[in-house]
């Protein structure tokens, strides 16, 4: 059970977000602020869009453990607030971006992936609930499946995901969006930071290439018992 709403660790996340991820402009963080305020004001884009949503979550690497989470259409208008701001690609990528921050912080409030650290290079005291690469990439598409399904994205389309191999033997995967008029390609990786975190956004090209974020200190031990409630 969703001991508090999303909306209520909205701020948290963006704040935090500023802070991680500078690319998100202040305005995205204030208007998604104001739309956590606001239950129910932000609707459906396409009529006939699910009112509820069954997504399948998967962790402990290799997606050993799958559980199915329910988001009711209230869920739904608060997951879509930071599609309020994206008027062309390019901030429908940021949204994108802090739209996943928003699913995986609902999936870490009902399923045991709070634990998870980001890479896997922490994860070694984490019996249940941490996310490999495998995890994140399937995790993250299913929430990308999702915001197609309910009309939220309007320059984007979801694509099959990307893997590439570094030193022969590092394979990485990641989600897949592809722009509607450029039709370039783009990779959604929700692997480099811990559950709440915006995901990296990066053209397909510059990810092939082994682009990876700074690292950053963990947030787990001191954040533990706000996901563990």
């Amino acid at each position: 059970m969703i001991k508090k709403s999303i909306k209520s660790i909205t701020c948290v996340i963006f704040a935090r977000s500023l802070r991680l991820a500078p690319r998100l402009p202040r305005r995205l963080a204030l208007c998604l602020a104001l739309a956590a305020l606001l239950p129910g004001s932000l609707q459906a884009v396409e009529s006939g869009a699910p009112a509820v949503e069954l997504v399948s979550v998967c962790f402990n690497y290799d997606c050993a453990r799958h559980e199915v989470l329910r988001f009711s259409q209230r869920q739904l208008d608060s997951l879509r607030a930071p599609f309020a701001i994206a008027s062309d690609a390019a901030s429908e990528r940021q949204a994108i971006s802090a739209a996943v921050a928003l699913f995986y912080a609902s999936a870490a409030r009902r399923t045991p992936i709070w634990r998870d650290r980001g890479e896997n290079w922490n994860d070694d005291e984490v019996n249940d609930g941490r996310m490999d690469c495998i995890d994140h990439s399937l995790n993250t598409t299913a929430f990308l499946s999702l915001m197609e399904r309910q009309g939220w994205l309007r320059f984007h389309q979801l694509a099959p995901r990307l893997r590439r191999t570094l030193a022969l033997i590092q394979d990485h995967w990641a989600a897949r969006i592809i722009e509607r008029g450029s039709r370039d390609s783009y990779a959604v990786d929700s692997w480099f930071y811990e559950p709440g975190v915006p995901a990296m956004v990066y053209p397909v090209e510059v990810w092939m290439a082994g682009a990876a974020p700074p690292r950053l200190p963990s947030r787990h031990a001191a954040e533990r018992s706000r996901y563990a409630e």
